[in-house]
């Protein structure tokens, strides 16, 4: 899709096998059809009012998050395209959000270091993952099994994984896995590897 947004996009997802969102700094998220030979957006979801960091959408693709660097995440209704919540990470803007395997559970980086955890349905913040140290958290994604989570951060020093044991809430595993920022991270399928990416140009 050429020329899809106004200012770079930061973050893209699939809704259905012929639909995609995706996320710019002009603020705007827009659902295309990517077997249309159209190149207007199908839909525009607005409410932003700064960039938009990050999409995740739930596993049905039923519905979708997205966040953004004005502290806002909102969750959007596939179908009918109508805000379902809004939930406020004031003051620190979030650059991370995944949705639990559950689809009841939203996660989301922290300024702080570690993740929060959001009812999707009420919007209240349920816990928070801390790490074992300070550190401006980047990235987040939840194991499919739904059993951990995994973050990646920065402390000034090092790039640092973070996994989580989601019925404890506590840290299982805290790795000096980069020199630089870990900006992305990801797990297999089968829940038993994590992938990482970095601004220091590697992947482990």
């Amino acid at each position: 899709i050429d020329n899809a947004h106004t200012e770079p996009i930061w973050s893209v997802g699939w809704l259905d096998d012929d639909q995609i969102v995706t996320g710019s700094n002009d603020d705007l998220i827009k659902q295309w059809n990517v077997e249309s030979t159209e190149s207007e957006p199908e839909r525009k979801f607005e409410g932003h009012c700064w960039g938009i960091t990050r999409i995740a959408t739930n596993s049905e693709k039923s519905i979708f998050a997205s966040a953004s660097l004005d502290s806002q995440i909102k969750i959007w209704d596939f179908k009918t395209g109508k805000k379902l919540k809004d939930i406020d990470t004031s003051p620190a803007e979030t650059y991370g959000i995944a949705i639990h395997p559950n689809g009841k559970t939203l996660g989301a980086t922290s300024n702080t270091g570690g993740i929060l955890l959001f009812d999707m349905e009420s919007g209240e913040k349920e816990h928070t993952l801390k790490l074992s140290e300070t550190a401006y958290t980047f990235c987040i994604a939840f194991s499919p099994d739904g059993k951990l989570a995994a973050c990646g951060s920065w402390t000034s020093k090092k790039g640092l994984l973070t996994l989580f044991d989601l019925e404890s809430h506590s840290v299982i595993h805290s790795i000096e896995a980069h020199a630089m920022p870990i900006r992305a991270v990801a797990f297999s399928q089968d829940s038993k590897t994590v992938l990482t990416g970095s601004d220091d140009k590697h992947v482990n």
